[in-house]
């Protein structure tokens, strides 16, 4: 016996929404301050390193990655960058993404001054 089936009418949509191919899902983005932050801390470690050229080596980032995060030219920084900014410069991915750097001679859990017992 032959059975006819409708297609299911028209819902509420629940499909994702539709996007470009190669675009970010904007979840996965950093906001605007922790793109400030990230810079920051980039353009520090790079000082401590002596040149984006040796930190480029030691995160594994092409130099020009590097210097278009820095000077806005092409790439906004991710989540992997300041992941790998984070373990270049030994700091947890948190004190790079907020700015909140330690003061000098500080421990970076407690606040108790090192060398002081």
């Amino acid at each position: 016996m032959l059975r006819l089936v409708h297609p299911a009418p028209a819902g509420q949509g629940t499909d994702p929404p539709k996007r470009r191919r190669g675009s970010r899902s904007a979840a996965l983005g950093l906001t605007p301050e922790e793109v400030r932050h990230v810079r920051a801390a980039l353009r520090n470690t790079a000082r401590a390193y002596g040149g984006l050229d040796c930190l480029s080596t030691v995160m594994g980032v092409p130099t020009d990655t590097l210097e278009g995060v820095l000077y806005r030219r092409k790439h906004l920084p991710s989540g992997t960058l300041a992941i790998r900014l984070a373990c270049a410069a030994g700091l947890s991915v948190e004190v790079v993404l907020s700015g909140a750097l330690n003061p000098a001679g500080r421990c970076p859990t407690c606040g108790h001054r090192v060398g002081n017992r």
